[in-house]
């Protein structure tokens, strides 16, 4: 064979021959039925407009509470006086109202306005007998005012309770239906008929009213409850440094100040944060919003009624279309806006923040307001800082001493408690156990360590430091609530006004009898040596209302669990272990030792930012005691062989007369 034939020749071996069994399937391309496709579009575009309706629902629902909240307060702050809704309290203070309410800070113009008179009465004082009357009134006011924020959280929860999501629902079917049937008529209003105005007038107000009271509670308690600092927008954050960073030793202008004093409280604005979120969630200060819903739904069948005239009317005038397309529109934003309580916690889950938190977020209310009452005694009386502070001690400590013989025994205990376990919270550097507030709330209580407890020492700053010390280039006020803050001890001694005698903070001498445990008292707390507003020990409280029960502590609402604890071979001290609930996922435990047995009182306090264990083990001397949980079938008994070891000579005592002379 030729080469010519050869090259011309088919080659077999270098034709491929596709396998069988590799040949892939030919594709053929699977068109979904029209209606299939026609449902999908439908679904994209619904849940295109559902997310558009839901972000815009929440934008709208921000700016309805901000423009509810601005109005509201406006009114009330400001307008109100110019056309006689309340009384006219003078230049002097409206003008400080009308510039906390352009600051934005209707807390503090809110304030301001309710005790501006008190004020003057207080300004205008020159003896104690003049001072002691608008004292009295402004701490009954501050105990009222916090009862009301809570009775509020229940009544709000009561509200809740009468929601019913089938009738927002039903109301917006029927309202749907208008609108197709306005579409169907081409969106032309003469063709409507009268008579859908008048069902909806029946239908939709009577169906939505507790809804939208709920919803108008739901919004004010948002606005009320934010945690809005505008402190900050007002001064500088600059520091007063050299170039070198060193601080310069020259006065602080009064920005400078302010900026310190920005610094320092920004520690104790985080921690009202996340207890005003607690109050949010317990429902404190919701108003009554039921007589404003009620107004807003008679308004509502009113509107109806005009549409069906508007409708009927053979008259057309330039005002009748835009003000027919503006009911449409308030119908439809009110019945979309009566779901908003239902995004919110539910009753049942708020009735349970409520029993576990209420208590607590009294006592951190408490201290608030008389923190801000105390605060503007302070700046009456010593004109604005012009004058030394110890000019407003006498003031000061009349105040303290006229909020506890106001407040009820129930209520003492549970802020002593409570001032006891916030000492766990560093004010200072914002942290609980060494981590700031945030990692320690995120925390599982289960997981955190608990060492040795150490005695609560008396001389620490948060119980030892006096009202008026400077932080540095500030001041301990700015640092902690002032109402928490002792005062100076040169006025911890006895003090007569109008010639009665008050008790002093000196330490009580402890019982020497034999078998008991010696306590340094001069360092170590003990539930009798607790400080109580810095005017009295705990023991004062309890011997002044004639409380020898242990119960009274133990079952106090602040209290969340309790457990009793005995040492492991014996009976010669017993330690109770109360649980306080700061806020969520902040809980402290207090344990008291007693001083001998299951006698009370003189015993050493502890605490610790954790829950109760089974066995805890405290400091008491060179070695720690172990005390372990008595078992459950016997805590009942073990808890009623607890007493009190209040001194019954002390009780019965002959009362101090007040000084003829000075009658």
């Amino acid at each position: 064979m030729s080469m010519a034939s050869q090259s011309t020749a088919p080659n077999y071996m270098s034709i491929p021959v596709a396998d069988s069994g590799s040949v892939e399937p030919v594709k053929t391309l699977v068109v979904a039925p029209w209606w299939r496709r026609a449902v999908d579009g439908l679904l994209c575009l619904a849940g295109t407009l559902f997310n558009i309706v839901f972000f815009t629902l929440i934008v709208v629902i921000f700016l309805v509470s901000l423009a509810a909240n601005t109005v509201v307060c406006t009114l009330d702050l400001v307008v109100a006086p110019l056309i006689f809704g309340r009384k006219w309290l003078g230049w002097k203070h409206e003008k400080k109202i009308v510039w906390s309410a352009l600051k934005l800070d209707y807390r503090a113009a809110q304030f301001y306005r309710d005790h501006a008179l008190r004020f003057d009465a207080i300004e205008a004082a020159t003896t104690d007998r003049q001072m002691t009357k608008p004292l009295r009134e402004s701490v009954k006011a501050q105990i009222e005012a916090v009862s009301s924020m809570i009775d509020g959280g229940k009544d709000f929860i009561d509200v809740k309770d009468t929601m019913s999501l089938s009738s927002v629902v039903i109301s917006t079917i029927f309202f749907m239906a208008y609108l197709v049937y306005f579409w169907h008529k081409g969106f032309v209003i003469s063709d409507v008929n009268s008579k859908v105005h008048d069902a909806l007038a029946i239908i939709l107000p009577l169906l939505l009213q507790e809804e939208l009271a709920a919803g108008l509670s739901q919004v004010l308690l948002w606005w009320k409850w934010s945690n809005y600092d505008n402190e900050d927008i007002w001064t500088s954050s600059d520091d007063d440094e050299d170039e070198d960073g060193a601080k310069s030793p020259k006065p602080l202008t009064e920005e400078q100040r302010l900026a310190v004093k920005a610094k320092y409280k920004k520690h104790k604005v985080a921690f009202e944060a996340h207890v005003n979120q607690q109050c949010y969630s317990v429902g404190a200060g919701a108003p009554d919003m039921t007589g404003l819903a009620a107004f807003i739904t008679a308004l509502w069948t009113l509107f109806f009624l005009l549409q069906g005239y508007i409708v009927e009317s053979p008259d057309h005038h330039a005002w009748m279309a835009p003000t027919y397309w503006f009911f449409v529109a308030y119908s439809g934003f009110l019945v979309a806006f009566c779901y908003v309580p239902f995004f919110a916690t539910s009753s049942e889950q708020q009735k349970e923040e409520f029993e576990s938190a209420s208590a607590s977020c009294e006592a951190f209310l408490f201290i608030n307001h008389m923190t801000q009452l105390q605060d503007h005694v302070v700046a009456i009386v010593t004109k604005e800082g012009t004058i030394p502070l110890s000019a407003a001690r006498p003031a000061i400590r009349q105040l303290r001493r006229q909020a506890i013989h106001q407040m009820d025994t129930e209520d003492v205990v549970s802020y002593a408690l409570y001032v006891l376990a916030l000492s766990t919270y560093d004010f200072f550097s914002g942290e609980v156990n060494d981590m700031s507030l945030e990692d320690f709330r995120a925390t599982s209580a289960g997981a955190i360590d608990q060492p040795v407890l150490p005695p609560t020492n008396h001389y620490a700053y948060y119980w030892a430091g006096c009202l008026g010390e400077a932080v540095d280039q500030g001041n301990v006020d700015d640092v902690m609530l002032s109402f928490l803050v002792q005062l100076p001890q040169e006025d911890d001694e006895a003090v007569e006004t109008d010639g009665v005698v008050v008790g002093d903070m000196s330490e009580k001498e402890g019982n020497d009898d034999e078998g008991e445990v010696e306590t340094d008292t001069s360092e170590d707390m003990t539930l009798f040596s607790m400080p109580v507003m810095g005017i009295h020990t705990f023991e004062d409280i309890l011997t002044e209302r004639n409380i020898t029960e242990m119960t009274s502590i133990i079952d106090s609402p602040l209290v969340q669990e309790k457990k009793i604890y005995m040492l492991p071979d014996c009976d010669d001290l017993v330690c109770i272990g109360l649980e306080v609930k700061i806020m969520e996922r902040y809980i402290v435990s207090i344990y008291i030792v007693s001083e001998s047995g299951a006698k009370f009182g003189r015993g050493r306090v502890y605490s610790s930012a954790n829950e109760l264990k089974s066995m805890v083990q405290v400091a008491a001397g060179e070695t720690p005691l172990t005390f372990v949980e008595v078992a459950e079938e016997d805590q009942m008994r073990a808890f009623a062989s607890c007493t009190l070891d209040i001194d019954p000579t002390v009780v019965t005592k002959s009362f101090e007369r007040r000084n003829v002379d000075d009658l």
